[in-house]
Order: structure tokens, then sequence, then C-alpha cells
């Protein structure tokens, strides 16, 4: 066999071997580079897909679903009437229209609206359940007495609790009887849910508070404003004898201090208590009661 032929043979081996390496395999450069390729593309559909789970997850705590979520109270008390339990629940809800129960927001919005409610002194706890309601646990405001402030109109008697706070109801619904009425009030009520800013008042329903519990707290009509004296506060309550006259129950004023020397509130109910007892229970035949000493006087009819 001659050189030339050689050589080409030799040509034609090399030529042969190289195409077999194109159809076989990549060169390691290219190889290598798809295979960041594809490791990308892998990486950019997992944070597309993270991405996208994410926007649905918080889409999906921020819009309804479905039916608004329904507020109910825990155990409130049997004294408020039904017709006041509906309107606090509806007054709440009303916040809330439209929203889901995996609104981010929806419990700190519940627990707001529910302290701005006149009826509620304190929310102790609002608490979402499976059934796509919020349950609110809260304490309410009780009605305590009725206040008449001047200038005395048909309208101008306020309900009150306790603490000198207004509450939204007219007098009317009440059972007046049931409900001692404090007069000569002077300064204007504020608005359902605010306290009245009274001295006067204070003074009267803390008086009240002393003879809430007692018998004849049903016989005692009212707690009257008799005076003020160097800013002291002198009260006198009236009660109804048997008869239909009216009792007169001078009190007098509370201390202001351990320094104020008079005698002590404790004391002057206590010695109503010995004059009540003492009478059979009633008040009937006495026209007048002077608690401000330390022995209680009485005038009979």
């Amino acid at each position: 066999m001659s050189k030339k032929t050689k050589d080409k043979n030799k040509d034609k081996g090399k030529t042969e071997a190289g195409n077999d390496q194109s159809e076989g395999s990549l060169p390691v450069g290219a190889a290598v580079g798809m295979k960041i390729a594809f490791a990308l593309a892998a990486v950019a559909v997992v944070v597309v897909g993270m991405y996208l789970l994410r926007e649905n997850v918080l889409s999906s705590s921020t819009r309804p679903a479905g039916e608004s979520v329904r507020v109910r109270l825990v155990d409130p008390p049997e004294w408020l009437p039904g017709n006041i339990t509906d309107g606090v629940v509806a007054d709440i809800q009303s916040v809330i229209k439209d929203r889901g129960t995996l609104d981010n927001d929806l419990t700190k919005d519940v627990f707001n609206a529910a302290g701005k409610n006149p009826w509620i002194s304190k929310v102790h706890k609002v608490t979402r359940q499976k059934d796509r309601s919020v349950l609110v646990r809260a304490d309410f405001r009780r009605p305590f007495a009725l206040v008449a402030f001047r200038p005395l109109a048909p309208g101008d008697v306020r309900v009150v609790d306790s603490g000198g706070v207004v509450l939204p109801l007219l007098p009317r619904l009440l059972n007046a009887r049931g409900y001692v009425r404090i007069r000569e009030i002077t300064t204007d009520p504020p608005p359902a849910g605010e306290k009245w800013d009274s001295k006067p008042l204070a003074d009267a329903l803390k008086l009240l508070g002393l003879i809430k519990d007692k018998p004849y707290i049903s016989r005692i009509g009212s707690i009257e404003i008799e005076r003020i004296i160097k800013a002291r506060v002198h009260l006198v309550m009236y009660a109804f004898a048997g008869d239909g006259r009216r009792v007169e129950i001078l009190f007098g004023r509370f201390p202001a201090d351990d320094l104020d020397y008079c005698v002590s509130p404790a004391r002057k109910i206590a010695n109503l208590d010995k004059v009540v007892s003492a009478n059979g229970g009633r008040f009937d035949a006495i026209r007048e009661i002077d608690l401000r000493h330390d022995e209680p006087h009485y005038r009979p009819y």
C-alpha cells in the first residue's frame, strides 16, 4: 500500500471518530451549561410557585369567604332585656360587615367595637369559632338610677349605672317604680356611654349604693340635693309611708377626708335601719328622720 493511501485511511478514521463523538455525546462545556440552565429553570418554577401560593394565602385571609361573620355574646346577664342584647350585637356586627373569619384584623376590630358600645363596661376576650362566629365576653352596665336635671322637662331624665355612666335607654322603658330618682342635678348630661361629671350626682349614687340592698329600698322614692355648702353636698331622701305621705330623711353629707368630722355614713345607715325596724319595718306615721347626729332623731305625724 502506498504512503498516500495510508494517509487517506488515517484521515478517514479521524473523521469517522469525530462523527461518532458528535452523535453520541456533547462536549464537556456544553453539558455543564445545559445542567445549569435546567437548574435555573427549576429554581424559577419553585420561586414562582411560592409567590403564587403566598398571594393566594394573603388574598384569602383578607377577603371574605362566603357568609359574613356572626357576632355572639357570651352569657349576657339575665337582667339585660333581649332587645338590648340584639341591639348590642347589631352594633358590633355593623363594624365587621362582609368580613370573613380569616380576616387578620377581625378580632381586634370586634374588640374595639364592643368596647365603644355604651352598654359594655369592659371587654374581656374575643375569640373566633369554627362555625364562622366570633364570641365576645364582656361586662355590661346595669341601670341603677334615674337622674332628673334642671331645667326639668319631660325629656330631662336619664338612666345611669352605679358609676354615673349614661345609658342609651328611655326611662319609660323601665319600671320607674323600681328605680330611685335623683333630683336637682344642675349640670347637663353627657352622651350615652360617658360618665356624668357631677359631684352631687356622685354623692347621691354613693348614698344609693349604701341602701340598695335594704328591705325598705322599694319605699325610697328619691334622693335630692338639699344644698351645697363650701363644695360639700348635703343630701336628703324621700320615702313613701303606707298612708301615702312622704317621709323626709336627712342624710347630710359625706366626709371629705379622715380629718373632716361628721357622723360616718355607715353609722347613719345603721341608725336608719334601727328606726325603720322599730317602726315595724315601715315608714308609716313618721314625718322626718334626722341621721346627722350620733343618735337618730325622728318626728312622728
